[in-house]
């Protein structure tokens, strides 16, 4: 009985194997413009670290890069809060690396979030 605990809780540990953080690559499918009905989409992003020692990354997209601070939460997921002169950049990896990432621009000012998934770069 002991071994069979033992067993499934190292199931589930592995299971719930933290998202590393040192580079992903994110590809999103739906776009929510505002208070607009949502719509499919094709967006990719680079997340890399670029300075380890004080938790900056990047994110780098067709349309730009920004830079902020990313770690791996307690929970095993990843968290991403940056910017540039456009506006605020939010990005949340679930531990199986569904992800939501946000954007508030200073013009308009407007928010566009996108649904997707990210995968850890080897």
């Amino acid at each position: 009985m002991r071994l069979l605990m033992m067993a499934g809780l190292l199931a589930s540990a592995v299971a719930q194997t933290a998202v590393a953080d040192d580079a992903f690559e994110c590809r999103f499918t739906v776009e929510c413009f505002e208070t607009e009905t949502c719509g499919e989409t094709d967006l990719g992003i680079a997340v890399t670290q670029v300075q380890p020692q004080a938790s900056i990354y990047q994110i780098i997209t067709d349309a730009e890069t920004m830079s902020g601070k990313g770690h791996t939460v307690e929970t095993g997921g990843f968290l991403f809060q940056g910017g540039n002169v456009n506006g605020a950049h939010l990005l949340t990896i679930a531990v199986g690396g569904s992800a939501r990432y946000s954007v508030q621009y200073f013009e308009g000012p407007m928010v566009i979030t996108y649904h997707g998934q990210c995968e850890e770069v080897v």
